[in-house]
């Protein structure tokens, strides 16, 4: 049996905007997934959409998508698979650092960032990065943002306990490679949940004013919930409240960046230049 992990076909799909554009796109997509015979993205393009979520977005229905959220994106035992994994390497987790966006040394401190991270999925990795790339062209179009040249990117597990935050941040590196477009973030861990708090807190993006809405929008850390949104708007992590300091009572999230990859032709060109 193949370890490849598809879109569930239970996923519901939630989006940051009170317009609803994906019933055509749907559509539109399930026409051609079925044509191309690719049943990751056929499942990936058979969705229903909800509006629960986007009730808690901006008063502007002109305003861009913020982000989009898969429900039952894996199913339970791709969750319980990482959730192991996870267990199986406690040892390994460290304490997370900070990262400048300009780049330099990361750098530890606990009032920004407080939590456990492992950035080494073993055996799993590639398995996670081709289930998230076959959200990309149903993500891309719900966002408004092209597709070309979009490929996931390093992957970070972290575990968050009691008190445990991240400061408001974005997410946005440039390098001689590219740049991070979209952070992906899938939540595991005990079910029910032994923790309250943790919520994942979207920000507005401070100028052009109303681009992606005023309001703040917290999404709730739910177990084989997968969330994708611009790197560059700012969020954080909200104090994961728990009476428990164990292992399995903490905040587990899985995060995917996704880059857009610089046009080699550029590139070569920018290599080439003299230095001014």
């Amino acid at each position: 049996m193949s370890n490849a992990i598809l879109p569930s076909r239970r996923t519901d799909i939630e989006c940051g905007s009170t317009q609803s554009i994906l019933d055509a796109s749907a559509a539109k997509a399930r026409r051609t997934m079925s044509k191309r015979n690719d049943p990751a993205l056929a499942a990936c393009a058979a969705i229903r959409h909800t509006s629960s979520m986007a009730n808690q977005t901006q008063n502007s229905g002109a305003g861009q998508q913020r982000y989009i959220v898969f429900d039952n994106a894996f199913g339970s035992q791709h969750a319980a698979d990482l959730m192991a994994y996870a267990t199986q390497r406690q040892d390994d987790f460290s304490s997370a650092e900070v990262q400048l966006p300009t780049g330099g040394k990361p750098y530890f401190n606990p009032n920004e960032r407080d939590c456990l991270k492992l950035r080494d999925l073993g055996p799993l990795e590639s398995r996670f990065q081709t289930a998230i790339n076959a959200f990309l062209p149903q993500v891309s179009h719900a966002l408004g943002i092209s597709s070309e040249r979009l490929q996931p990117g390093e992957i970070e597990l972290c575990a968050y306990g009691p008190g445990g935050h991240f400061h408001r941040h974005h997410d946005v590196l440039r390098r001689s490679r590219g740049t991070r477009e979209l952070t992906s973030v899938y939540y595991f861990g005990a079910e029910p949940r032994l923790f309250s708090g943790g919520e994942l807190r979207i920000h507005a993006l401070n100028l052009p004013i109303g681009a992606y809405g005023d309001a703040p929008i917290d999404i709730e850390p739910v177990a084989d919930r997968l969330i994708f949104f611009p790197s560059l708007l700012p969020h954080e992590v909200l104090e994961v409240r728990s009476p428990s300091p164990a292992w399995e009572a903490r905040r587990f999230s899985l995060t995917c960046w996704i880059w857009r990859m610089r046009d080699e032709d550029t590139a070569e060109a920018e290599r080439s230049s003299p230095s001014p």
